[in-house]
């Protein structure tokens, strides 16, 4: 037989409460109705798929403005090296996200 009792346990996680554009380091302005442009984002990975234990190694993540995207997109494309794999996709910046996904607000 288990003879149980309750804890309560505070967990301290990660919370996005601003977001920089990684090439031009300008903060970008969290999410509101009036602002939805001018809260908006790419969010980009980058790296190579080869067999070896570098490829965990070359993957990248960036957040970039819409002010920096084109230009950073062409730079990385101009390297022919580690050029084998890139993902853009849009996001808006938030404060509300969190990196557990099990968090409950009390």
């Amino acid at each position: 037989m288990y003879i149980t009792e309750k804890k309560k346990v505070t967990k301290y996680l990660e919370r996005i409460i601003k977001t920089k554009c990684d090439v031009c380091k300008r903060e970008i302005p969290n999410f509101e109705p009036c602002k939805r442009e001018k809260s908006r984002f790419f969010r980009v990975i980058t790296g190579h798929h080869d067999w070896g234990n570098d490829s965990c190694d070359s993957i990248k993540e960036y957040e970039i403005c819409p002010d920096c995207i084109q230009d950073f997109v062409e730079k990385y494309i101009k390297k022919v090296d580690g050029t084998d794999y890139i993902d853009i996709e849009t996001d808006y910046a938030s404060e509300e996200k969190y990196f557990d996904e099990e968090y409950e607000e009390e």
